[in-house]
């Protein structure tokens, strides 16, 4: 009965019901991850799963529990694309209907919808197979049986099978036609992972067919090219295709934002779609396999709504077909085929016959039964699985016939075998061997990989190494050997007495447990009789394994004694004299008698590399090939394997032989050493490649990889190889003591010396309550007060245009908040009677200050991304907020952020008809979307003016402000485009009446002028371009230049704004033209006319001929060549005096623009030379019409300097615009120009400056126009919004220095093309224009080079740096004084012997190091090394200062390891010492020397090494006894194999023939004989005295 629910039970606790009763009818899993192929996250790691839940566990430990409501099918690890180009290690679980993915190193997660029951999940090389559980299906459907999922955002695809696959240029090709796979009654038992087995195949069983199937696969992200299948036959009609589920992908929200998040990287921008089309496609799949035809696109190629999106098909090709009868009556489950990947082969276990299959896997890959020498092709087993001996499965546990285990150490066939059990029928493996023995299982372990890493290391190259036979003949022993390192030596039959006295100790325990009876008495092990077949080959290996570890000094002191104590016996047995004196005269582990007989003595790799010196270099494999030829044994096989460090050793040295140091660097990289690899070498083999390493540090490769500049210790060039901004830098503390708040700490660095930036911030304050004191007979309610506060309140909301000048991109904007603007304060506090006065100005005197306050704060706002609907959170109500954000609008259009901006916010904001939104609006887009000529950009600023409006539309009656508007947009969205239709539309606007019933004559001003610069902005330097010489081209200068000369029947005030506008226009096109017929036309006209010419007009005409010629030159002559016939005003007319200031003023700005961003010093002093011209007092009108022309002037000039000096900062002018902020009898006007001087001069806190294209020469001059407003809501002077256009024409110009290591802005000497510098500064004008190379010029740091590219507008050029050992910075040590270079009077070479001179370089090093950040380990080691005996504390001080003096951090390890192996005579390695010793003096008289270093000094001096072999020669008089013997024919004894070495002697064979040779030949002639052969007087001495001995005796 079923037991009844309450209904009013939770969906929690009926859902909870449901997954119990699915889980007790759940079968658990298990899958064990390979180790070595899923990187850290999930190497080795085990998934077990029952039920709904999954557990993945590292060992014995827990570590994550995944719960799902469905029932789990199956998990496994893979390899996954987590986006288009990144594969990441993950765990696949599937559930009833869903495949999920979690990404343990990111800690994402995601589903994959599948239609179908998993029965099994393979991993493949990337991507996972799924087989679909045909027991599950229920639907009518025919279901493919296969599906593969390559990555998170794939949909399974299911498989195919083709006739044959071929590589094409190294994409698949499959040919004929495709059919599903598998086929109805074929079951898929096993995939290869791609990894621990290298070849992509897969394994299926047909009960039907009573067939094994081999098949290869190939998996791919694009679509599979197909060839025709041949014609002969009818290809069969495609298989109907299943109707698969349109569920979009659903992932986790984590993974859902990271898509949102990191889309740009990874995602191209999606194509925009018609509605029509977005609502049909919408639905479709976004993958397609090559069966799916009916879902592809027709014309073959995937929607491009679905282009970004990653792509899964896979595909398989019959192999072979083994035929297995028996396979008709096998049980259907999963135990019934079992396949191993083993030695290579692929191993095929068929349970109902009884039989294993094998077969060797080749090239393409092919398949083919093994030789019966290598491998048995078909052998019997009841049962067989892969266990792991000493290397993960490396042996079989197979079970024979007579239910005997057998342990086989190898491929069965050749490979020895260990009787392992009896009465065994089944094994299974899990952490270990266990066997089902009468019906129980037992644990019969075989793991015996030992704990001594070096006896591994032992056992991993002979299995690696030797013929299968003999290693499998080792290992079997090794399985019933001890797992130590005595246990080696019984495998080896080598005594265990003899392989070292550090291992006596347990060889004594043993025998003392064995006296005791509590343990067996151990196999006696061989001594020097007969040897063994094997022990050739090991003594081989065992070589190479010693050799590898004397180069290695973490293991030439350890393991390589031990080895040679393990390799000393078998060479004794095998009568290998010369091998035998080789070894002992390296590591004399016990004295040996000297024989003879045997292959020659192997080559010694301290030999070798001598020879690579010399120009003849070997590699390890011809060396192996060598031995192999002298001993008559096979050659050992997979050596880079096992002796990964030699291999890598000689293949850089070979390339040392014959290459230059960047080559070496680069072979160096080939095989992966980093500078820990290269310290593991001892000094004489580390010091050549070191000299490689210091040639390249100084001069680093450019765009070499960052591995290269790592390894050169060059983490500067790194940072410039990647031209990436670099990470966030950071402004001491105390250099921010000038800096105002709000300002970036760049510009701190920048100005550090005064408080200049502090008294430019508060001159453009506008948040702060102004402050006066009044005459004592006055109180704030006065008159007088009131005018006072008006004027003063004036003056502030005139600061708001040069406020975002200075302030620009001072600020970091999050996204998440909202930004606050400022608000104005007019207010003034009268002193001393405290009075406040706040409402000077009426609310609409106010719109156009807070617009340009909103303007200014937008303009704070550094580079960041902001989104339409954050941009429309910030709309305010009220008539100033409405005011502000429009400003706002304009501000983040300048800087490019309403691309962003919806279609829908945009109609929010245009449909009020504000003024001064729209205004902001239009032109903000018009700014983002400069010279783009966008389409919806253009509809935007067309629907604004009614010219631009088709034929008979409905009149829209938009204010003329917004109509000036419009145009002026239009023309900067098609800024130098020479778009036609937009040109004639503009041209027509010239001189044509404004279509408004609002026009008032100053705003037909605006709109006039707005329409020339827009058509100058269309054709934006075109005569410079073309030349126009076009028949249009000449039509269009024509009108132009009539418009300059109007006709007598045109209303003056109309002839005025055309002349003015065309000006304007010729000034545009004709930029930079040099073109004299146009500028004639632009001329004064004579004095006589003067009068009856509007004096702007005239100053309009001699800015736009200026413009035109470009031959500004700053002196009083160009100045005057402006108007000759006016050169002294006060010896003028008044009209003529006005003439002449205004000519004058528009030559400034001319001037001004010219050199804007210059700095020119002589433009600034013929600037500040202008405004000499005082005022005088205006006793009449005409007085005060000139009184205005020179206020006027001056504003100009004001501009001028601000745009000649941009961003330097220049304190001269500063003083002459602070004096203009304290001037208070000026007009609003005034106010605005000297401010936007002020943040001209200080753009951006000095960072930025402005550039000299076309395009900023045209935002310059919107920007500073006159005339300027009479007051803040005077709109008719010139269009308001044009006066924050200056962010068009931003450069980016400014160098500044980074420390790669502290990451703090430094000052630094550089040079640029030619100009020294000292930055941060400002790089000159045509540096970026010209790519010039900004290179440091300081021997602090490394010498770097950054090339000055074109980048953002508000960028910086980062010139990054690494600083040199033992020196400050500028800012700590303006002179150097206190560098180590500058405080050592002395610099000598390490001293091996103490004295006075080292005694006090250890004293000076005591006090310099202190504060050095950039040697923090030399302060550890002067406290704790140079505090010890006085020769040691001497050598160190002097190794120290030397390492500091020339950046050199890898000579003192260098250093301590010679003096090391001269202080320690008794070391196991001294003869390795004396070789290194010999290997450096050798580097330094070779040829490859002189390609390693160039010029440059060596790294360790030669009298250095000549006096380290002048100490080791006063050595030697101990070990003369030792030597005399040896020559003598006596063993060798510890003492004397150094000195041997140290002498060159030969070997001993040679020693014999010298010796027997010398005994019959003359005393004189031996000796001369001798002193040929041997070369060295010692030696030659020391062999007469001791034969002399010889033949006493």
């Amino acid at each position: 009965m079923r037991p009844r629910f309450d209904e009013r039970e939770s969906r929690q606790l009926a859902r909870l019901r449901a997954m119990a009763r699915v889980g007790a009818h759940a079968e658990p899993g298990r899958w064990r991850a390979p180790r070595g192929t899923l990187g850290p996250a999930l190497d080795g790691v085990e998934l077990t799963w029952h039920a709904h839940a999954v557990q993945l566990w590292r060992g014995a430990t827990l570590v994550r529990t995944y719960t799902f409501p469905e029932r789990v099918r199956a998990a496994c690890t893979a390899h996954m694309y987590v986006t288009q180009d990144t594969c990441e290690a993950v765990v696949c679980v599937a559930l009833d209907r869903l495949l999920y993915v979690h990404v343990p190193r990111l800690g994402h997660a995601a589903s994959v919808p599948l239609s179908f029951c998993a029965a099994r999940v393979w991993p493949l090389h990337t991507g996972v197979l799924i087989v679909r559980d045909a027991h599950a299906h229920t639907s009518g459907a025919a279901l493919p049986g296969a599906y593969y999922v390559r990555s998170l955002f794939d949909e399974a695809a299911p498989w195919t099978r083709a006739a044959a696959l071929q590589r094409e240029d190294g994409a698949p090709v499959v040919h004929g036609a495709t059919a599903p796979f598998p086929e109805s009654g074929e079951q898929i038992v096993w995939a290869s992972d791609g990894r621990t087995c290298p070849a992509a195949l897969l394994v299926s069983l047909s009960r039907e067919r009573r067939a094994l199937r081999v098949y290869q696969y190939v998996t791919s992200s694009e679509p599979l090219q197909q060839r025709a299948a041949p014609k002969t036959h009818a290809a069969p009609p495609p298989a109907p295709s299943a109707v698969r589920s349109r569920k979009s992908l659903r992932r986790s929200s984590r993974v859902s934002e990271l898509g949102a998040r990191r889309a740009s990287e990874y995602h191209p921008p999606l194509p925009l779609l018609e509605p029509e089309q977005d609502a049909a496609l919408l639905g479709r799949r976004a993958t397609h396999s090559l069966s799916d035809v009916d879902m592809a696109p027709p014309s073959g190629a995937p929607h491009p709504l679905f282009a970004h999106l990653a792509h899964a098909h896979a595909c398989v090709v019959l192999l072979e077909e083994i035929t297995v009868p028996e396979l008709a009556h096998a049980p259907d489950d999963a135990h019934s085929v079992r396949v191993l990947w083993f030695y290579e082969r692929l191993y095929i276990f068929v349970r109902a016959s009884e039989r294993v299959f094998c077969r060797c896997v080749g090239a393409g890959p092919t398949l083919h039964a093994p030789h019966h020498a290598d491998a048995d092709a078909v052998f019997a087993a009841r049962d067989v699985a892969c266990v792991s001996l000493v290397r993960p499965n490396d042996a079989l546990l197979h079970i024979d016939a007579h239910h005997t285990a057998w342990l086989v150490c190898g491929p069965p066939g050749p490979a020895a075998a260990v009787p392992w059990a009896h009465d065994a029928t089944r094994v299974r493996v899990d952490d270990d061997a266990q066997l089902l023995v009468r019906g129980a299982w037992a644990p019969h372990p075989v793991y015996a990989r030992p704990g001594d890493a070096l006896a591994a290391r032992v056992l991993d190259a002979l299995s690696l190494a030797l013929p299968v036979s003999t290693a499998s003949a080792l290992l079997a022993q090794w399985a019933r050997a001890p797992c130590t390192w005595a246990g080696l030596a019984q495998v080896l039959a080598v005594d265990e007495a003899a392989t070292g006295p550090a291992h006596t100790c347990e060889a004594h325990a043993r025998s003392l447990l064995t006296a005791l009876g509590y343990a067996a008495a151990p196999p006696a092990a061989g001594g020097a009789g007969e040897p063994r077949p094997s022990d050739a080959g090991v003594a081989v290996v065992l070589h190479f394994l010693a050799q590898d570890a004397m180069i290695d000094l973490a293991r030439r002191r350890t393991d390589a004694p031990r080895l040679v104590a393990l390799l000393v016996p078998l060479l004794e047995r095998l009568g290998w004299g010369a091998w035998l004196d080789a070894w002992t005269r390296v590591y004399p582990v016990r004295a040996v008698s000297q024989t003879g007989g045997g292959p020659p003595a192997p080559p010694d790799v301290y030999a070798t590399l001598r020879a690579t010196l010399d120009g003849d270099a070997r590699t390890l494999d011809a060396l192996a090939q060598t031995v192999a030829d002298t001993t008559h044994t096979p050659p050992v096989r997979h050596l880079a394997t096992w002796c990964p460090l030699l291999h890598a050793l000689l293949d850089v040295y070979g390339v040392l032989a014959h290459g230059t140091a960047t080559d070496v660097v680069h072979a160096l990289l080939r095989v992966h050493w980093d500078a820990r690899t290269v310290q593991r070498l001892p000094a004489g083999l580390a010091l050549p490649l070191e000299e490689a390493l210091r040639t390249c540090q100084l001069d680093p490769p450019a765009q070499a990889p960052p591995a290269l500049y790592a390894l050169l210790r060059r983490a500067d060039a790194a940072a410039a190889s990647l031209a990436a901004p670099p990470p966030p830098v950071t402004v001491r503390a105390a250099r921010q003591a000038t800096l105002p708040p709000g300002l970036d700490p760049l510009s701190a660095h920048i100005f550090h010396r005064d408080h200049r930036l502090a008294e430019v911030a508060r001159m453009l304050c506008t948040t702060r309550v102004q402050t006066a004191r009044l005459p004592t007979d006055e109180t704030g309610t006065s008159p007088a007060a009131s005018a006072l506060a008006r004027t003063l309140a004036e003056r502030t909301l005139s600061q708001c245009v040069g406020r975002g000048m200075f302030r620009l991109a001072s600020q970091t904007l999050r996204t998440t908040g909202t930004w606050r603007t400022p608000r104005l304060c007019v207010a003034l506090r009268t002193l001393p009677d405290g009075a406040l006065l706040t409402d000077t100005h009426e609310p609409a005197e106010l719109e156009w200050p807070e617009f340009h306050n909103g303007a200014a704060s937008a303009l704070e706002i550094g580079a960041a991304p902001v989104d339409s609907s954050w941009i429309f959170a910030h709309a305010g109500d009220t008539r100033g907020a409405r005011a502000r954000h429009a400003g706002f609008l304009l501000g983040l259009g300048l800087q490019g952020h309403l691309r962003t901006l919806g279609r829908v916010h945009a109609y929010r904001y245009l449909a009020p008809r504000h003024t001064l939104t729209t205004m902001g609006l239009v032109l903000g887009l018009a700014a983002s979307f400069i010279g783009t000529g966008d389409p919806v950009a253009r509809q935007i600023m067309a629907v604004q003016v009614a010219a631009f409006l088709p034929a008979g539309s409905v009149p829209l009656h938009m204010a003329p402000l917004t109509q000036a508007t419009g145009l002026l947009g239009m023309g900067l969205v098609f800024c130098g485009t020479d778009h036609r239709w937009t040109a004639a539309r503009l041209v027509a606007q010239l001189d044509a009446p404004l279509d408004t019933s609002e026009a008032l004559d100053r705003h037909r001003d605006v709109y006039a002028h707005c329409a020339g610069l827009a058509l100058g902005l269309v054709h934006l330097g075109r005569a410079r371009r073309t030349g126009m010489s076009s028949a249009a081209d000449l039509a269009l200068t024509a009108r132009l230049c009539r418009l300059l000369t109007p006709t007598d029947d045109t209303p003056p005030l109309a002839a005025v704004r055309s002349a003015a506008a065309a000006s304007l226009a010729l000034a545009l096109l004709f930029l930079r033209s040099g073109r004299r017929d146009v500028a004639e036309a632009l001329k004064p006209p004579a004095l006589d006319a003067l009068a009856h010419m509007r004096p702007d007009l005239l100053l309009t005409r001699a800015l736009a001929r200026a413009l035109i010629l470009w031959d500004a030159t700053p002196d009083d002559a160009w100045l005057a060549s402006a108007c000759p016939a006016l050169t002294d005003p006060a010896a003028l007319d008044p009209h003529q005096a006005l003439a002449f200031y205004y000519i004058r003023a528009g030559a400034c700005l001319a001037l001004g623009l010219q050199f804007a961003g210059t700095g020119d010093v002589r433009a600034r002093a013929l600037l500040l030379r202008q405004l000499a011209y005082a005022p005088e007092p205006p006793t009449s009108y005409e007085a005060r019409l000139v009184r205005a022309a020179i206020t006027m002037l001056h504003d100009v000039v004001r501009l001028a300097l601000g745009c000649v000096m941009a961003g330097t900062g220049d304190v001269d002018t500063l003083r002459v615009l602070r004096a203009a902020h304290g001037a208070l009898d000026v007009p609003y006007g005034s106010h605005m120009a000297t401010h936007m001087a002020l943040g001209l001069l200080f753009l951006g806190g000095g960072r930025f400056s402005v550039g000299r294209s076309d395009r900023a020469m045209a935002a310059l001059l919107m920007t500073c126009l006159p005339r300027f407003p009479l007051a803040p809501d005077d709109t008719g002077a010139h269009l308001p919004a044009l006066r924050h256009l200056w962010v068009l024409a931003l450069s980016p110009r400014l160098l500044a220095a980074h420390d790669v290591t502290s990451g703090d802005v430094c000052f630094l000497p550089v040079s640029v093309g030619g100009t020294r510098l000292e930055t941060p500064a400002l790089v000159p004008p045509d540096a970026v224009a010209t790519g010039a190379m900004a290179v440091s010029d300081s021997r602090r740091y490394w010498p770097a080079a950054v090339p000055l590219r074109a980048s953002a507008p508000l960028s910086v050029h980062w010139l990054p740096v690494q600083r040199r050992t033992g020196f400050l910075t500028y800012a700590d040590d303006p002179h150097g004084h206190r560098s180590i270079f500058a405080r050592t009077a002395q610099v000598t070479a390490p001293r091996w012997t103490a004295d006075a001179e080292g005694a006090r370089h250890l004293q000076d090093l005591r006090v310099l190091v202190q504060g050095f950040t950039t040697a923090p380990e030399v302060q550890g080691l002067v406290r704790y090394v140079c505090g010890a005996a006085a020769p040691f504390a001497s050598f160190c001080a002097s190794v120290l200062l030397d390492g500091l003096l020339h950046d050199t951090p890898m000579l003192p390890r260098v250093y301590l390891a010679l003096w090391a192996g001269w202080q320690q005579p008794e070391a196991p390695d001294r003869v390795l010492f004396v070789q290194d010793v010999a290997l450096l003096r050798a580097l330094y008289r070779s040829a490859a020397d002189a390609r390693l270093r160039g010029t440059r000094d060596r790294l360790v001096p030669r009298d250095v090494l000549d006096g380290l072999a002048w100490q080791l020669t006063q050595q030697l008089g101990p070990s003369m006894p030792g030597v005399s013997a040896y020559l003598r024919g006596a063993p060798l004894v510890r003492e004397a194999a150094w000195a041997l070495a140290l002498l060159e002697a030969p070997s001993a064979a040679d020693v014999a023939r010298l010796r027997a040779r010398h005994a019959s030949t003359p005393p004189a002639l031996a000796t001369h004989v001798l002193r040929r052969v041997l070369g060295s007087e010692p030696l030659v001495q020391q062999c007469v005295a001791s034969w002399a001995l010889c033949t006493s005796d």
